[in-house]
């Protein structure tokens, strides 16, 4: 009987220590939870949303970021620069190398073309986090924002679609 009660106590014991470890687990998670929460709420969102106001000089129309070594960047690139021929246009290219001059090139016969490192101004005032994205702009509210040639079926430019 005494080693019942012996074991029994053991038990206990580790119950109560395994309910202690816990509480210390839920209140750690929620200091993360709270961390997280504010770490993010000062973040743009990933792309930026239609509607959404971005601070940039508002003379573009059309704003595309480009990166190299990203395959549907290459993909994209040659039909972004046939679509947005003959109107006012903003290509980033994020990145350095031999390929950040291949784009530029291609790009800068129709557009303002800025190179940018990752993490680049540009980049950060639309929250660009992923290439390519595109996006139409009405003025310096973001009208179409996408990650292909869809987000400027938005009204941009007169007989364009």
């Amino acid at each position: 009987m005494a080693i019942l009660a012996a074991a029994v106590a053991v038990v206990g014991v580790l119950c109560v220590i395994d309910l202690l470890l816990t509480v210390g687990v839920i209140r750690r998670l929620r200091e993360h939870t709270e961390q997280l929460a504010q770490a993010l709420a000062g973040r743009p969102p990933a792309i930026a949303a239609p509607g959404t106001i971005v601070d940039f000089d508002g003379s573009a129309s059309i704003v595309g970021f480009f990166s190299p070594g990203c395959g549907p960047c290459a993909e994209l690139l040659p039909k972004f620069v046939e679509r947005v021929a003959g109107e006012p246009v903003l290509a980033v290219v994020v990145g350095d190398g031999a390929e950040v001059d291949s784009m530029v090139a291609l790009l800068a016969p129709v557009a303002r073309v800025v190179r940018e490192d990752h993490g680049g101004t540009v980049a950060a005032a639309f929250g660009v986090s992923s290439f390519p994205s595109v996006f139409a702009m009405d003025g310096r509210t973001v009208a179409g924002s996408g990650h292909d040639l869809g987000a400027l079926r938005a009204p941009v430019g007169a007989g364009r679609g």
